[in-house]
Formats: C-alpha cells, sequence, structure tokens
C-alpha cells in the first residue's frame, strides 16, 4: 500500500509548474532514492493517479471558492485578470485603443500521431476556449494570401471608411486596415506578398496534419503578459484558431480594440472575408504587425500594419506572445510579480524618450518649417509612392522572352564561334600533312576540345529552336535586331525589370547581414553559434559582392542611369545593425 501526503504532492506541483520537464517518475525517483527504496513502474503509476486526484480537489475547491466570491460568471477571469488592463478609475478618461493584445501561434509544441501515451484526463478552464466555439470558423478561412492583386486608393477625406465585402469572390475588393487616428482613408486590397514568409499565412498540406494530433496551441495574452485564452490546435494550421481567438476577444472586451500578430496584415483581411467581418467592423477592432516581425514585411505593410505608424500604441511592440512562450510554464502569477517593474520600465522609457527626443525634434520642425500634419502627410504620401510601383508597367511577356532568347542565341553563336575558329587558328602548316589527319597536340587535348565544341553546338541548336519557337508563337516573319525599334523597346523593360530584381536581391542581402551582425554581438551566444553566425556572415559578404555587380552591370544601362555604387558603401550599412537592433523591441526589463 503506498500512501503520498498533501505537502509532497503540492512541492511536486510547484516544482512542476517551475520545471515543466520534471516528470512524474524523476519524482518518484527522488522520492525512492531518499526512502531508500527501488524504483517500480507501478510506483509511478500510483503517484500520477494519487497527483491527478490532487490537481482535481484543487479545482474544485477553487470552483467553490469562486462562487461563493461571485467570480463565477462567463468570462470573469478575462475581465479582472490583468489589474493594468481591466481596472478603471471614476475619472479616468477613455483611450484609444481601448485595450492592446496580442495572439500567436506555438508550432514547436507538436505530438505525433501514435506516439507515445496520451493523458486522458479531461477538465473544464476558464483558458480555453471551447471545441463549439472553434469549429464554427473551420471552414471560415476562404481566402488565402496573394489571392488578389494590390491597388490602393486613397481619398480625401478625413474619415475612416470601412465597408464589409460583397462577397468572398476574389474579385470582391475590401475596405481594410486604416491609422488608429482618423486620417485620409487607404482603400487596399488584398496584398499579402510579404507573409509568404510566414508559415500561418499559408496553407497547410494535408499530409503535414495528419502527422501529428496535435499541431500546436494559440494563445492570446494582454499587453502585460497575462495570459488571456488558449486553444490546441488538432491537425490542421492555424488561421482559423486565430479567427476563434480573435472572436472571442472582441465579444469579450468590446470596441476599439487592437491586435498584435505576426500576419496581421493578411488576416485582417481574412477576418473582413470571414464570419465575423460585420462585427469587426462595426466595433472598430484592428489587427496589426508586431514591432520585431516587420523585418520580414515589406515597406508598404509596414506603413498600414507596423506598429510604429499606429497612433495610440506608444512603445509597445505587442510582441507579447514570444514572452510568453520563452518562459514556458511561466504564467499569470509569475506575471503578477513582475507587473509592477514592467509598468515602472515602461513609464520611465517613455519619459526618457520624451525629455531626450522632443528637444531635438522640436528644433528640426522649426528649422525646415514642419508641423506634426506633415509626418501623417508624408506616411500616406510614401505608401501612394509604393503603391504606384507595385504593378510593372504592361507589356507582352512573349516580346520580352523573344528578346532574351536572341540575346541568348547570340551568346550561344559567339561562344560556339570563338570555340571553332580558335582551335582551327592553332593549327600552323606543319599539321596539314598526309599523317598528320588534322590532328593537333596530345589525343587527350583533342576529345577535350570536341567535348566542348559539341556541347557549345547543343546549346547553338537549343537556342536557335528557343527562337523559332517563340518567333511561330508570336508571328514574326522578319527576325528583330538590335537596329529594330521593338527590339530596343523589349530590352529597355527587360534591363528595368532585371534593376529592379537587383535591387530587391541586394536589399534583402544587406537586411539579412544586419541580423546576423546584430545576432553575433548579442552576449550569452554560445562557441558553436558563434562559429555558424560567422560563417554566415562571410558567406552572405560574398553574396552581397556578386548581388553588388550585377546591380551596378544594370544600373548605367536604365532611363535616366542609375548611380553606380560602390561596394564600401554597402558594407558600411552594418553600423545601423546596433540602431536596429537597439529599437526592435520597446519594452526594458
Amino acid at each position: 500500500m503506498l500512501a503520498v501526503s498533501m505537502e509532497c504532492l503540492e512541492l511536486y506541483h510547484q516544482i512542476h509548474r517551475r520545471k515543466p520537464l520534471f516528470s512524474v517518475q524523476a519524482m518518484v525517483k527522488v522520492l525512492c532514492a531518499l526512502h531508500n527504496r527501488t524504483y517500480y513502474q507501478s510506483l509511478r503509476d500510483q503517484f500520477a493517479v494519487a497527483f491527478d486526484a490532487y490537481l482535481e480537489i484543487l479545482r474544485q475547491v477553487k470552483s467553490l471558492v469562486d462562487r461563493a466570491l461571485g467570480q463565477d460568471t462567463p468570462h470573469w477571469r478575462m475581465l479582472h485578470a490583468c489589474p493594468a488592463c481591466d481596472y478603471k478609475q471614476l475619472d479616468e478618461l477613455p483611450l484609444y485603443p481601448a485595450r492592446l493584445d496580442a495572439f500567436d501561434g506555438n508550432n514547436s509544441l507538436k505530438r505525433v500521431d501514435g506516439s507515445g501515451h496520451a493523458d486522458e484526463c479531461c477538465f473544464t478552464s476558464s483558458y480555453h476556449i471551447s471545441t463549439d466555439e472553434v469549429e464554427q470558423f473551420k471552414d471560415d478561412v476562404r481566402l488565402r494570401p496573394g489571392a488578389r492583386p494590390a491597388t490602393v486608393h486613397v481619398e480625401p477625406e478625413t474619415s475612416v471608411v470601412q465597408e464589409t465585402p460583397a462577397s468572398l469572390e476574389p474579385s470582391a475588393s475590401l475596405e481594410l486596415s486604416t491609422p488608429l487616428k482618423p486620417s485620409p482613408a487607404i482603400r487596399v486590397s488584398n496584398d499579402s506578398l510579404c507573409t509568404d514568409n510566414w508559415k500561418a499565412a499559408n496553407t497547410i498540406t494535408e499530409n503535414t496534419t495528419n502527422v501529428f494530433e496535435q499541431t500546436g496551441v494559440f494563445v492570446s495574452a494582454c499587453r502585460h503578459g497575462i495570459i488571456q485564452t488558449l486553444v490546441e490546435m488538432r491537425r490542421s494550421g492555424e488561421l482559423y484558431y486565430a479567427l476563434a481567438t480573435a472572436n472571442k476577444l472582441i465579444d469579450v472586451y468590446g470596441p476599439n480594440g487592437v491586435t498584435g500578430y505576426d500576419i496581421g496584415c493578411s488576416f485582417s483581411k481574412t477576418a473582413m472575408a470571414s464570419s465575423i467581418a460585420d462585427k469587426v467592423k462595426t466595433l472598430n477592432h484592428r489587427f496589426v504587425v508586431n514591432s520585431f516581425h516587420r523585418h520580414a514585411h515589406n515597406r508598404r505593410c509596414q506603413l498600414q500594419y507596423h506598429t510604429l505608424y499606429q497612433e495610440g500604441l506608444g512603445i509597445e511592440d505587442l510582441e507579447t506572445c514570444e514572452h510568453v512562450f520563452s518562459g514556458s510554464n511561466a504564467w499569470d502569477q509569475d506575471r503578477y510579480q513582475e507587473l509592477s517593474q514592467f509598468l515602472y520600465n515602461n513609464y520611465k522609457q517613455a519619459l526618457d524618450i520624451i525629455n531626450d527626443v522632443t528637444p531635438a525634434v522640436e528644433e528640426l520642425k522649426a528649422q525646415l518649417d514642419l508641423t506634426d500634419a506633415d509626418f501623417h502627410r508624408w506616411n500616406i504620401e510614401e505608401l501612394e509612392y509604393l503603391e504606384s510601383l507595385a504593378s510593372e508597367v504592361e507589356y507582352d511577356p512573349q516580346k520580352t522572352a523573344y528578346v532574351e532568347a536572341l540575346q541568348s542565341l547570340m551568346m550561344a553563336e559567339a561562344e560556339y564561334g570563338g570555340i571553332t575558329s580558335v582551335q582551327f587558328l592553332s593549327y600552323v602548316p606543319a599539321d596539314f600533312t598526309q599523317h598528320s589527319g588534322l590532328r593537333k597536340g596530345p589525343q587527350a587535348a583533342t576529345r577535350a576540345w570536341e567535348v566542348e565544341r559539341r556541347a557549345a553546338h547543343n546549346k547553338l541548336l537549343l537556342e536557335m529552336n528557343t527562337v523559332l519557337d517563340l518567333e511561330r508563337r508570336i508571328g514574326i516573319t522578319q527576325r528583330w535586331t538590335p537596329a529594330d525599334l521593338e527590339y530596343q523597346e523589349a530590352l529597355k523593360y527587360l534591363h528595368n525589370q532585371q534593376f529592379i530584381r537587383a535591387v530587391q536581391h541586394l536589399e534583402g542581402l544587406v537586411v539579412q547581414r544586419l541580423f546576423e551582425l546584430a545576432k553575433a554581438n548579442l552576449a550569452g551566444t554560445g562557441y558553436k553559434m558563434q562559429q555558424q553566425i560567422s560563417n554566415a556572415i562571410t558567406q552572405c559578404s560574398t553574396a552581397i559582392r556578386n548581388a553588388f555587380e550585377r546591380y551596378n552591370q544594370l544600373a548605367p544601362l536604365q532611363t535616366p542611369p542609375q548611380e553606380v555604387l560602390k561596394f564600401s558603401e554597402v558594407a558600411s550599412y552594418a553600423w545601423l545593425g546596433s540602431l536596429s537592433c537597439s529599437n526592435t523591441h520597446g519594452r526594458k526589463y
């Protein structure tokens, strides 16, 4: 017969809360060592049964206490969990936004179907969103990022305009995210190219989800890290769990809320195409992109969804869920202990920024004759400009392909002619004898030349067939030459297209380098990680140099010609890494 004291069970309860990896088996082995007993699997099973019973007792006691205190009403915990977010003074002015939240999925908590043993115990929790609430959104995710082309229309009014989509067809345009403070309305269609970097923004294949019984958890938390809701993701991606969580937050907390999400830009469009579209629009709930994740989103997205450009968010970065996941089992009770210090540090940081930056800003405004309205106007103008460049000038893609094929054909002809002419010119009169057989040098060199000549000839035939096929498709009877006007127009467009891609590639490599340099300077990085980062920096520098050379080749060919860069100028951008790293997060600890 085995008896376990309540004190022992509570000890393991607190140990397990602080160290989830400390298992029941480990606890029982410790107890066996203390009592000089041999460990058996049956002892572990009995302790586990006793611990489950103890947890059920704690839940029942808490339920009775909550009922006696009148704290068992629906959503009572969500409405009173965070003192800083949920308690208002009688004379407190309303804030806009009314509250700041964040939600995100943790895909690292996967569980392969059929592997090991799963705990079959079920219990009611005020954190969990019920299965019925989640399942109603299972078929709600009909739009996928990138389903519509990007367009923008800026209206002169100064009010926020939002409209409900007339239908869910891909051609239906949506009225989406606008700045928090009323400003010229920006009408945006489904532009989600920046979210292609995030798995949550893309459809997860059925083969992927079928492998796992549990694909992770999806949580929401207030800006101070207090957990609000939790739902277990099963055999699917996280988008419809995000819809269920958003629906819960809006129902409980009411209007004028803002929620940070890694893919807040594309999720805004998903929400506006779902069954909660009317609720989101009526209660003016908004979804933005967390501060740190801005690096994976394009500039147009940042101007509309990034926290830096949303009035009312201050220094808040909304990276709350990342801190929650990094803390693993450090849940609400631990957050309460840190809340006062958190508020104090944020308040102190905000005051430091105001005191240090305000004089410089005011001086610049006076020197340049600027007002606060100019800063808002610049964002609108920048967005308009970027949107005007979002779509390429319409041009027949077959014509550009034809010019590319002609250029490839000319290169193949030059390569083949160079090989044959060089070999022929290398002969001397002595080679043309009765016994020479027009053979020059060792047989190995002759065979190598023949292989090279045959490869060049095959490439030439391939390029000729490509040109002939395009001429047949386009209906060209007279082959274009560099002197033809159509050839020049297509070549100009082609050079511009290649130049834009070269600039984007160079920009991406430079940003990647900044990330690596910033990471290399972080304290506490292990030796192996330092070596990997160092190798990545070296490889990235080589890639930057290659992309830089490609840029300089295309820059003079543009109309008008673009400035040629020096590699030292591009490499010197690394000093921005320290600035970028220091501004990644707004909070202090």
